[in-house]
C-alpha cells in the first residue's frame, strides 16, 4: 500500500470513530479520552471534526489551569501538556491556554522529598541518578517521569514564553540528560538500578528527543542514533510513530518505516500519530521558536 492511501485510510478511520461528545476513546465504540482525542484532533486539522474535539475539550479544563484526562476523571493530568500543543496548534492562544501554562510551569515531581530522602539513608541510591533534579510526574504529588516531562517541555517551549518558564525548562532538561542510558536512549525514569544499566526503549527514547528540542546536536547525537537503531527493530506503531515524529522535529537524516493496512481494532492513539508522523501535521510538536 502506497503512502498516500495509507494515510487516506487512517483518516477515515478516524472521522468513521469520532464519538458522538466530539472526542476519541482509545479504541473504536470506547468512552472519549484526552490523549487519543488530542492526536486526532492534530491529525484532522481543518476538519469539522477536530474543532468539535476543540470544543469538548476545553470543558474539561479545571479551575486550576490543568485538564483532567475524561469526563469522569476530576484530577489533574499530565495531558495537559498535550491540550497546550493542540491549543498552540489551533491558534487558540487564549486566557485558558495561560492559566494551563501556568499551571504546568509550576508542576514538578517528588525528588528529594522526605519518604526518598529516607529510602536513600538505608538503600543508598540505588538507582545512581540525582534525585535534586526535578522533571514533570504522571500526577502531581508523583515522581518525575520521562514521558511526561518530554510532553511538558514541548509545551513550555512552544509557548513562545520560554524565557518567562526558562529555569523550569532547563531543570526538565538536566532531569532527562541525568536519566539518559548508557546506550545513547531512555527508559522510562532510571538508566541504571543496582549496579545495573537498563535498556533504554523506542517511545520514550522518542519523547525525551522530542523535549529536547533547541539542545545542540552534538549532545543529542548519541540518542539520535539509538534512535535511528530502535527505528529498523521497532515493531510498534507507536515506537515508529514517535521515532519519526522525533527525529523530523530535528531533521535528523533516517528511512522512514513505511506504513502498510491498518490494524484490526485500530488503536485510535496510534492511528493519529502515524497521520502525524507521515503528513504536513507532523509539525504539531516542532519547536520553531528555539529557546534562548
Amino acid at each position: 500500500m502506497d503512502l498516500p492511501a495509507a494515510l487516506a485510510l487512517r483518516r477515515d478511520h478516524l472521522l468513521r470513530t469520532q464519538n458522538a461528545d466530539g472526542g476519541w476513546g482509545y479504541f473504536p465504540g470506547k468512552e472519549s479520552w484526552l490523549e487519543p482525542t488530542v492526536y486526532a484532533a492534530l491529525a484532522l486539522q481543518g476538519e469539522p471534526a477536530s474543532q468539535k474535539a476543540l470544543a469538548l475539550l476545553a470543558t474539561w479544563q479545571r479551575a486550576d489551569g490543568a485538564w483532567r484526562a475524561g469526563a469522569k476523571v476530576p484530577d489533574a493530568h499530565w495531558a495537559t501538556a498535550l491540550m497546550l500543543v493542540l491549543y498552540r496548534a489551533m491558534n487558540r492562544q487564549d486566557t485558558a491556554y495561560t492559566k494551563g501554562l501556568d499551571w504546568l510551569s509550576k508542576v514538578a515531581g517528588t525528588e528529594g522529598s522526605l519518604p526518598v530522602r529516607m529510602m536513600q539513608y538505608f538503600l543508598g541510591n540505588p538507582a545512581d541518578q540525582d534525585e535534586t533534579i526535578h522533571g514533570w510526574p504522571w500526577r502531581p504529588g508523583n515522581s518525575s517521569w520521562v514521558e511526561p516531562t518530554a510532553h511538558a517541555l514541548v509545551a513550555l517551549k512552544q509557548s513562545g514564553r520560554a524565557n518567562a518558564y526558562a529555569d523550569r525548562i532547563a531543570e526538565g532538561e538536566g532531569y532527562l540528560f541525568n536519566r539518559r542510558c548508557p546506550d545513547g536512549g531512555w527508559n522510562y525514569g532510571n538508566k541504571r538500578v543496582f549496579n545495573t544499566n537498563l535498556t533504554s526503549y523506542p517511545e520514550t527514547t522518542a519523547l525525551a528527543i522530542l523535549g529536547l528540542q533547541g539542545r545542540k546536536l552534538a549532545e543529542l547525537k548519541p540518542s539520535f542514533d539509538r534512535a535511528i537503531l530502535q527505528m529498523k527493530s521497532a515493531r510498534s506503531g507507536l515506537a515508529k510513530a514517535w521515532l519519526t515524529i522525533a527525529l523530523r522535529a530535528h531533521g535528523v537524516s533516517f528511512e522512514p518505516p513505511p506504513l502498510g493496512a491498518l490494524a484490526p481494532g485500530g488503536d485510535l492513539a496510534v492511528t493519529g500519530l502515524e497521520l502525524l508522523a507521515h503528513d504536513k501535521a507532523g509539525t504539531a510538536f516542532r519547536v520553531e521558536k528555539q529557546p534562548s
